[in-house]
């Protein structure tokens, strides 16, 4: 069940602006098409104070990273299966990219194993959600996020042709919002 939707701030816009111009996806261009999705990660990290953030379904591990770069954040981590889908393409990019730009220990982590399998408690003020579609594991990646979450659970590609995500949000007990002009809603614990 959907809720009004909640407004999206420039100040969140430019500051996403700038720290994604420091970074280049896999094709080599800049992450202008997700632009206002990273922000409004960083509109909910400042409104909600958080610390410690997750994401469930890393890819290429951008997300994570650029939640890592919030000045409030202390400790992100990162959760993916890093195994080959398709043509194999998805096969150690996360690794890849952590190695590129965390080549020191830091507080951000990339933790290799199947969401399913996670069993992370209460650790976390954010948990961002950006695993299979599929609404079957939509479904059991939010019940691992709340159980990971203290504060707020994020899902990415609401309403942007992953018509899994959007059944699992449409069918939750729980009241979604939608940081408005992107597709990440967000559900308060």
């Amino acid at each position: 069940m959907m809720t009004q939707a909640v407004p999206f701030t420039d100040v969140s816009r430019s500051k996403a602006k700038w720290y994604l111009s420091k970074f280049t996806n896999t094709y080599g261009s800049q992450f202008g098409n997700i632009m206002a999705d990273y922000a409004a990660l960083w509109q909910l990290i400042d409104h909600y104070d958080c610390k410690s953030v997750a994401e469930i379904g890393t890819w290429e591990g951008y997300a994570s990273l650029f939640m890592w770069l919030h000045p409030n954040v202390e400790r992100s981590v990162a959760v993916d299966i890093c195994c080959d889908f398709g043509d194999g393409y998805h096969q150690g990019l996360a690794r890849e990219n952590y190695g590129r730009y965390f080549r020191y220990t830091t507080p951000a982590q990339l933790v290799i194993c199947n969401s399913n399998e996670w069993t992370a408690t209460k650790e976390f003020d954010l948990v961002f959600v950006d695993g299979a579609h599929s609404q079957e594991q939509a479904t059991r990646d939010l019940e691992t996020a709340k159980r990971a979450a203290k504060k707020i659970v994020c899902f990415h590609d609401w309403h942007n042709g992953n018509q899994g995500v959007d059944r699992m949000i449409e069918a939750a007990p729980d009241a979604f919002k939608l940081v408005d002009g992107t597709s990440v809603a967000f559900v308060e614990l």
